[in-house]
């Protein structure tokens, strides 16, 4: 963010669009973010032109709210596409996926289940992440008079930018190695996770993360050394029953044996505003009809948007939402043919929603070898706060993997097609 004393602001009551820029305020914001990039030592300028890459840029503009104000913010990004260099290869990064997004929280669950009163879970955001690694070759950008006014000319690049093909790959690289220097070892299997043996892990999301362990290994160990080297922010420890945060879009909130996990009710009302449904709430996710077969009509090509907005958001939902992803999946089924029936089932699923908004999933204390089958059904198991008896009476010391499966047998009377489903739970 630019300095407080030196934003470029403009009142006004409602939504600012681009549009309503004016170029005089464009070019102060363009240069106030070239200012900055100089003093973070990110690019740096040449008296004269030189032999190097030339990186292609651009200035990105948008309207920020701060201090109710708006204010109107500049970024330097890189233009790099993919067609001109097809065949290059050396652009892997980790990912995560929404399974990948729970292993910290589950790991911080067995500690609290064992009894590990100082148990904690800390977030953290690396503030411009990427422009804290160094180039890894020499690389140049020509900055006009148009877009940095008297702060043309030729800059050497020092630090990665945003918009790099391998931006993600470096910024990895890097991590790692500050990870690695704290005690974290990189998983092999999924290079997204950091464990330090037993005591901790940690998941990392572009320059958002997520660990758990000790409180006092996390903030007197890790968190200085990762400020030592990043301008990080830090959210926690939570580690008592009342305490709640935010991370990927999720809630989390400590209660007495275990962890909430909900999504941001936003999402539910998009999906109103989306399909303009009146509030009739349903029982059940799935319309009567929704395996039937469908001789009504296509929607309107404007319709047919619509619908894969909403089928899109119910996608991104699906992993939080288990009762829906049934559901779900046969909705996508209509995604390149969208018809009166496919609406008719959106509007019912969404209805669904409406009712269960407030719902979450939750994440038990637990302990080695407590199964789902046991926490149903064997009320002793769960009373029984040291370990998890087995049926031999003995603690269990292993962990179990649990996998329950479904199958619908040639349920879609369009096609005839079976539905498999499994949820694997550690």
């Amino acid at each position: 963010w630019t300095p407080d004393e030196e934003e470029i602001v403009a009142d006004w009551d409602g939504e600012m669009d681009d549009e309503l820029s004016d170029p005089a305020i464009d070019l102060e914001a363009d240069k106030l973010e070239i200012k900055r990039l100089i003093e973070m030592k990110v690019i740096e300028k040449m008296e004269e032109d030189f032999e190097a890459p030339l990186l292609q840029t651009k200035l990105v503009r948008d309207w920020r709210f701060r201090d109710e104000t708006w204010v109107r913010r500049s970024r330097l990004v890189a233009k790099e596409l993919k067609c001109w260099d097809r065949h290059r290869e050396d652009l892997f990064s980790p990912a995560s996926s929404p399974p990948i997004l729970r292993i910290v929280q589950h790991q911080f669950c067995i500690k609290k289940g064992l009894g590990q009163k100082n148990a904690a879970i800390v977030c953290f955001d690396v503030k411009d992440a990427f422009l804290t690694v160094d180039q890894q070759r020499p690389m140049k950008v020509r900055l006009t008079a148009e877009d940095a006014g008297e702060l043309s000319g030729v800059y050497i690049v020092r630090k990665v930018l945003p918009g790099q093909r391998d931006a993600s790959l470096l910024w990895n690289a890097d991590f790692s190695e500050v990870a690695k220097a704290i005690g974290f070892e990189q998983s092999k299997v999924c290079p997204a996770i950091y464990g330090m043996g037993r005591t901790a892990s940690l998941m990392i999301h572009v320059d958002d993360g997520v660990m758990e362990g000790p409180v006092d290994t996390l903030m007197e160990q890790v968190v200085p050394a990762l400020k030592s080297k990043y301008n990080v922010s830090v959210q926690g420890p939570f580690m008592h029953e009342g305490d709640g945060f935010d991370f990927m879009k999720r809630s989390y909130r400590l209660v007495a044996d275990g962890l909430l996990i909900g999504l941001d009710e936003k999402y539910c009302a998009k999906l109103v505003e989306i399909t303009k449904c009146p509030t009739r709430l349903k029982k059940r996710p799935c319309h009567p009809d929704l395996n039937k077969k469908d001789p009504t009509s296509e929607l309107s090509p404007e319709s047919s948007t619509m619908y894969r907005s909403g089928v899109g958001i119910l996608l991104y939902m699906s992993p939080d939402k288990a009762e829906l992803q049934f559901c779900i999946k046969c909705l996508a089924g209509w995604m390149s043919k969208p018809t009166k029936r496919a609406w008719e089932c959106l509007v019912h699923c969404v209805q669904y929603l409406q009712g269960v908004a407030g719902h979450c999933l939750k994440m038990y204390y637990t302990v080695p070898g407590m199964t789902l089958a046991k926490r149903v059904f064997c009320e002793d198991a769960l009373n029984d706060g040291s370990s998890d008896p087995n049926e031999e009476g003995e603690a269990a010391t292993q962990h179990a993997l649990e996998t329950l499966t479904d199958t619908d047998w040639a349920g879609d009377q369009k096609e005839r097609k079976s539905t498999t489903s499994a949820h694997q739970m550690m």
